[in-house]
């Protein structure tokens, strides 16, 4: 499974504790998670194909 969390600011400018640890968790889970910055970088979203 891949998870994006859409983060309104870069970490050095907002930092989030608890963002830390539901990323570090749902990894163990074996989720692929990425903290997406929308004003810093283009992202594809559509789905791909398993």
């Amino acid at each position: 499974m891949r998870i994006a969390f859409l983060a309104l600011a870069p970490p050095q400018r907002r930092v989030s504790p608890i963002l830390g640890e539901v990323v570090r968790l749902l990894s163990e889970w074996g989720a692929k998670v990425d903290i997406v910055h929308p004003g810093d970088q283009l992202l594809d979203v559509s789905p791909r194909p398993t």
